[in-house]
């Protein structure tokens, strides 16, 4: 079970991100017949899926959405991105790669950082910051920390006749 932050959980929060309308994030999704819908109610259906291998071995499946119709759109120029294209805004159409099992277990991931089920873990997580941290704060951590170490002992202790 992962409690890691997503990469882009923080700006997700923001305003500016939540408003961009070229975010797959900020459409509907159809589960059952696997299109999304954009801001002007345009169906993007699947158009084809790539898969790629790495050096590893390890086979990635991305999917490409494609709008149905992006002539006359009054949101095209805020929902494709990409200025440096020699096709011109008005020829272009809205394309999307995701891959669909990042997707899914990112989605899991997040419902279990933002769930109040798992409030306890949440608070425990330190990364690196360059920025000041309060004292209060941080004694607030190890305080969290102490806690489930030593509960996690005492169930081993309890559960697993494990002698200290």
């Amino acid at each position: 079970m992962s409690f890691i932050k997503p990469a882009n959980y923080e700006i997700s929060k923001t305003r500016k991100y939540k408003n961009d309308i070229s975010k797959i994030e900020n459409m509907s999704y159809n589960g059952f017949r696997d299109y999304y819908i954009c801001k002007n109610n345009k169906k993007l259906a699947v158009n084809r899926t790539i898969k790629r291998k790495s050096k590893t071995d390890y086979v990635s499946e991305k999917t490409v959405y494609t709008c149905e119709d992006c002539s006359n759109c009054e949101y095209k120029s805020k929902c494709i991105k990409g200025h440096n294209c020699k096709t011109p805004l008005e020829e272009r159409t809205k394309n999307i790669e995701t891959l669909k099992l990042l997707n899914m277990l990112r989605r899991e991931n997040l419902e279990r950082i933002v769930s109040e089920e798992n409030h306890s873990f949440r608070e425990v997580f330190v990364g690196k910051t360059d920025k000041n941290i309060n004292p209060k704060t941080i004694w607030m951590i190890i305080h969290k920390r102490w806690n489930i170490e030593n509960s996690c002992f005492y169930q081993l202790k309890s559960y697993c006749n494990m002698e200290h």
